[in-house]
């Protein structure tokens, strides 16, 4: 179950950063990246840099997770609606 969870919070992770990707394809903004190698590529986020991004992301929704839950206090109903949340398969 541990690993339909990361994956969850991994794909809302991925979902923001692609948002974030829009914007900087709007702006035309390409961040660099020596993953690069050369190429050209049409993506604005790439390799590290886009991993960077979605870790930091993956972390804060993670941390989002321990916050709502933190707040339910003893209430356990809304502890489980909670994990259940997040435990979503994608």
């Amino acid at each position: 179950m541990k690993d339909d969870k990361f994956t969850y919070v991994r794909e809302i992770a991925c979902s923001i950063v692609d948002e974030f990707e829009e914007l900087l394809d709007e702006k035309n903004i390409t961040i660099p990246s020596d993953d690069r190698e050369g190429q050209e590529d049409k993506a604005r986020l790439y390799g590290s840099e886009y991993y960077q991004i979605e870790d930091v992301v993956v972390e804060r929704l993670r941390k989002v997770e321990k916050d709502l839950i933190n707040l339910c206090g003893d209430n356990e109903v809304m502890k489980d609606v909670i994990e259940i949340y997040f435990e979503k398969e994608v």
